[in-house]
């Protein structure tokens, strides 16, 4: 066995932790962003409005989010000339 296979075996051998590492970072970094944006929703005024008008409609389908749209147009002040 030659110097190039003994030190790229050990190296796939003792690299494991590496992606374990990775794993555990970006399973970290992802639960960051998920409180931040749980903790906006909870606390911001606009964004709770943003929310319950837009978002929880386009859970209900496309359909809802059609008729929204058309109320919205009705509901729409004049623009300025």
């Amino acid at each position: 066995m030659d110097l190039k296979h003994r030190i790229t075996g050990f190296v796939i051998l003792h690299s494991g932790w590496i992606v374990w590492l990775v794993v555990g970072l970006s399973t970290g970094g992802l639960m960051s962003v998920l409180q931040r944006g749980v903790m906006l929703l909870g606390t911001n005024p606009r964004v709770r409005r943003f929310a319950t008008k837009y978002l929880i409609p386009a859970r209900r389908g496309l359909s809802s989010l059609h008729g929204l749209r058309e109320a919205e147009d009705h509901n729409a002040s004049p623009t300025l000339k």
